[in-house]
């Protein structure tokens, strides 16, 4: 938060969608769950300013209490509360009871043919329609049951997909090409389609506060009136039990966690620890690893802090880079191996390289002033500098503060890139540069005009140029 606001004041601190600092914060994204932690850093640091929270589907009050569960959280203390209706007198429900006798063979194959008949009719209508499915083999099995005469007006989304098939799909929905999207629940926050009339579920895919959230992307047009439709049976309920089941820490991986902290600790004997994620990578996937370990650490600090009353263990998310690249002055490199060569690799580096930008860099080549070494700055910080925080470490490190070279040169930090090419280098390079010759080309259209262009017009422009079929949507915005 300090590298965002530096030296600047904050007068009001905004959170939209306030209900995913809790919900979210468990299930996907532990980062919004340490929000409330990071304005009380902010506060501890004489910084004062209003919090504003909005948010249209916090359940208030009962056993899915969001709305207190959120004020905890972000420790707001007696905040003043205004209470809205979340009644939407322009959605009509539709909830069908289908009976379990009347129901033949597997529930699941029942509930995808129902879903596919509704997606068909919807079609046919052309109604436009979302389509929510608990899971993402439900999305795939129902789009696999359409009649083929529709398939081309319905797409599918889900998180897992590539990002460019869904934006390419989000914005055929948003455009009309596609009439009916099935998706699992990542379709729809902060997505604003004016026009669409029904939202139909396969099954709940969550709770009451998510139930409100999906079918009220429904009618948001003027003079529009929606419908919330399903086919229920009372089985459906089992599969956000699933989804639950899914998300949820398990009991044993908690007491790992804390097995293994209590294990560090005992080890370093310090108690300002840096622990990498993959340090409890035999306990979660790879893909949920960072996610399942900062959201476990806040329900240990938040278990004990409930039993002893007092914060047993304070927990801080970072996004560090412990093994960092750095260019050592020639002059400096006997040194800089005495104090940190236990703890540094010299690296292979590219011969130099001439700039860019025609005849302006001819007869220039630029090279790095000593070798590059990387460095593992956590083993140099624990070793050595545990009186100061790692950040502060890492500051002093790069800024000289910590070991100078003479005739005034200092270590200088290096990136270390590794690009990778989804098709062969010579097809990216072919394609690189037809796209930089159509946007030239795009460009010059607009110079003897003398006037501004509009995004959407250069948004057209690039749709319709074969050449910057390569240029991504957001590009374009």
């Amino acid at each position: 938060m300090e590298s965002i606001l530096g030296d600047r004041k904050i007068g009001l601190f905004v959170i939209d969608e306030a209900h995913i600092v809790t919900s979210w914060g468990r299930d996907f994204r532990a980062d919004y769950w340490y929000l409330g932690d990071f304005l009380a850093d902010l506060r501890r640091q004489g910084r004062r300013f209003p919090v504003l929270c909005l948010t249209a589907t916090a359940v208030y009050g009962g056993p899915e209490d969001v709305v207190h569960e959120t004020v905890e959280s972000l420790s707001l203390g007696s905040p003043i509360l205004f209470l809205g209706s979340v009644r939407r007198p322009d959605i009509r429900f539709d909830i069908r009871r289908v009976d379990p006798k009347a129901v033949s063979g597997a529930v699941g194959r029942f509930k995808v043919a129902q879903t596919a008949r509704a997606v068909n009719a919807c079609v046919k209508k052309g109604e436009k329609t979302l389509v929510y499915c608990p899971f993402v083999s439900q999305v795939e099995e129902v789009y696999g049951r359409l009649d083929p005469k529709v398939r081309p007006a319905v797409r599918t989304y889900y998180g897992t997909m590539d990002k460019a098939a869904r934006n390419a799909a989000q914005q055929s929905f948003q455009q009309g090409a596609c009439r009916v999207m099935i998706c699992t629940k990542a379709f729809g926050m902060g997505v604003d389609v004016q026009d669409i009339r029904n939202v139909y579920h396969f099954a709940p895919t969550g709770g009451l506060s998510d139930y409100v959230q999906e079918i009220g992307r429904a009618a948001r047009g003027e003079n529009m009136e929606g419908r919330a439709v399903t086919d229920f049976l009372p089985s459906d309920i089992h599969y956000v039990r699933i989804l639950y089941g899914i998300s949820e820490m398990k009991q044993y991986q908690l007491a790992e966690m804390l097995r293994k902290l209590c294990s560090l600790f005992r080890r370093r004997g310090h108690r300002a620890m840096l622990i990498s994620p993959d340090t409890f990578s035999y306990l979660f996937g790879e893909k949920e690893l960072e996610n399942k370990v900062k959201n476990g650490f806040l329900l240990i600090a938040k278990d004990l802090q409930r039993t002893y009353g007092f914060p047993v263990l304070s927990v801080r998310p970072k996004t560090v880079f412990a093994r960092s690249y750095v260019n050592v002055p020639a002059a400096a490199e006997r040194a800089f191996q005495r104090m940190y060569g236990a703890h540094a690799r010299q690296m292979d580096d590219s011969a130099g390289q001439p700039p860019h930008g025609g005849r302006r860099g001819a007869g220039t080549t630029v090279m790095n002033s000593g070798k590059i070494y990387e460095i593992d700055l956590v083993k140099i910080w624990e070793e050595g500098f545990r009186n100061i925080s790692f950040v502060q470490f890492r500051r002093l490190f790069f800024s000289g503060g910590l070991f100078r070279c003479a005739n005034g040169e200092r270590l200088s930090p290096r990136l270390r890139v590794r690009v990778a090419y989804r098709y062969p280098f010579a097809e990216v390079l072919e394609r690189f540069r037809a796209c930089l010759t159509a946007l030239s080309g795009i460009f010059r259209s607009y110079r003897p005009t003398g006037t501004y262009f509009t995004v959407e017009k250069f948004r057209k422009d690039l749709a319709a140029n074969p050449g910057c079929d390569a240029v991504s949507p957001e590009f374009a915005g």
